[in-house]
């Protein structure tokens, strides 16, 4: 964009250069107005968003389009876990908060003699509230924090254990566990 200015009579100690200098100001701000609402106005729901990001990271995956909301990170931002399968087995793609690119893509096969592996497929995800300990079931978990506020989520195949999600606050990444 090229503005050309003019020099006219100026005001007493107003110069062209101060000016100059108002305009790109002027322009500077209105450019940063335009992007801060350019997601408001670009017509898709945060949903809608958070999958366009996850397609980015993993393009090669056919991601559910309906994700569960959760805030698995504690931070008061709703976060979105999206789901895809095939016949071999289940991923989870989650996208925190709705302006965030940080996004984490865990695989699951299926085998019914590994514990880090899925029973069957088709898998689902729900909701999971955080307000439980765990450590009568599987011991202590280092990085798990309970919560009433927060919500985590559960794959499940409906054969085996579900894999409970929570988000580990020491190494600030998504883990699980299992029975």
């Amino acid at each position: 964009m090229v503005i050309a200015m003019r020099h006219t009579r100026a005001s007493p100690g107003i110069g062209p250069t101060t000016r100059v200098s108002a305009v790109r100001i002027i322009l500077v701000l209105s450019l940063v107005a335009l992007v801060a609402v350019a997601p408001i106005h670009s017509g898709e729901t945060p949903e809608a968003l958070a999958l366009s990001r996850l397609k980015q990271h993993n393009a090669r995956l056919a991601w559910s389009p309906n994700p569960i909301k959760v805030d698995i990170d504690c931070d008061g931002k709703q976060d979105y876990v999206f789901l895809a399968q095939d016949a071999e087995s289940a991923s989870v793609g989650v996208v925190l908060g709705r302006n965030t690119t940080s996004i984490t893509v865990r695989r699951f096969g299926v085998s019914s003699s590994d514990q880090d592996e899925l029973c069957a497929v088709p898998a689902t995800i729900a909701p999971e509230p955080l307000d439980y300990d765990p450590t009568d079931a599987v011991g202590k978990l280092p990085g798990f924090a309970r919560s009433k506020q927060c919500t985590a989520f559960v794959l499940s195949d409906g054969q085996c254990d579900p894999f409970h999600f929570f988000w580990n606050k020491k190494t600030g990444r998504l883990d699980w566990w299992r029975l």
